[in-house]
């Protein structure tokens, strides 16, 4: 069958869903109703190949002819939450034998990251998404402050009349400050968290009603559309370095599948030496393992759609 971007414009009308589909998962759909992957011998355990070059290109083609005559809408998004990101994760490669991999994997790197078994990362999730708020969108930037402002003349006047929890409280008045003023105030401990603290101690009067406005303070920057942003880039950065998937991930998903992983090219088990004081060399992992999660996860990417 021919795939010239009229035909395939054509298989894009009669394939698209009623919601939303990732632009890439919409290219591998169509790749096989086409018979447009290239088969190549396997890579260890993995079937190997990938789309073929000339019919991407035409489908990208056919896609923006669509888009330009208003057939279907095209939206660039992030991720809105980690089970979208892994069920995209195996979609976002031409490549044959990584979209297997990581259709294998992706549920257990979902469960991996979700257990709390990776090791915490060093991002300051608050800190981030507030500046993000600053960045995109100073009018709703300006409201926080001035929210801030009116709760930190009530602290003030609260541990001048009681000073009980006068630590805690000045913790929260650097935070704050550190959070929705200019000023650079290297102070980590989120707010939620002394807010949390503070409304578990703290049972008086008025400072139930200034936890009240903070807890308002808080819903106002958890609301903010950059928030699920932060929250998924948080969770991903527990699998993540800069060129590709941790070491600890790589170890995780090897103890589960060592019999297939042995198989792939590359994969060099430690080996001794004999003799006085044996040496053992590291395990080195098949350079696809980079690649089970890497950076993509966290741009914008296509959604196709019918105009409403």
């Amino acid at each position: 069958m021919s795939s010239g971007p009229g035909n395939i414009q054509t298989l894009i009308l009669t394939h698209l869903p009623s919601t939303p589909i990732l632009f890439n998962k919409l290219l591998w759909d169509m790749a096989h109703v086409q018979d447009r992957i290239l088969h190549k011998p396997n890579y260890g355990f993995l079937p190997a190949g990938r789309i073929n070059r000339s019919f991407e290109e035409s489908f990208r083609r056919a896609v923006r002819g669509l888009h330009e005559n208003g057939a279907i809408s095209v939206t660039k998004r992030k991720f809105n939450d980690l089970q979208e990101a892994m069920d995209g994760l195996p979609f976002v490669t031409s490549c044959l034998e990584l979209h297997h991999l990581r259709m294998n994997l992706k549920s257990e790197i979902l469960a991996y990251i979700t257990s709390g078994t990776p090791k915490e990362v060093d991002l300051d999730y608050e800190a981030y998404t507030v500046l993000n708020i600053k960045t995109n969108n100073p009018e709703v930037f300006s409201q926080l402050q001035q929210n801030w402002k009116e709760i930190q003349q009530f602290i003030i006047s609260h541990i001048y009349d009681d000073s009980t929890y006068l630590d805690r409280w000045l913790n929260v008045l650097v935070r704050g400050r550190s959070l929705f003023t200019n000023r650079k105030l290297d102070f980590k401990k989120p707010l939620h968290v002394l807010y949390a603290t503070l409304k578990e101690r703290d049972a008086s009067k008025s400072s139930a009603d200034i936890l009240l406005m903070i807890e308002y303070l808080l819903e106002q920057v958890r609301s903010y559309e950059t928030w699920k942003v932060g929250a998924i880039k948080l969770d991903l950065y527990k699998v993540l370095k800069p060129k590709g998937t941790t070491d600890e991930l790589k170890e995780y998903l090897f103890k589960k599948h060592r019999d297939d992983f042995v198989t792939l090219p590359k994969h060099k088990e430690p080996a001794k030496k004999g003799g006085f004081g044996s040496l053992s060399f590291n395990r080195k992992y098949d350079p696809i393992l980079d690649k089970v999660v890497d950076r993509q996860l966290l741009k914008n990417h296509s959604y196709l759609s019918i105009p409403s």
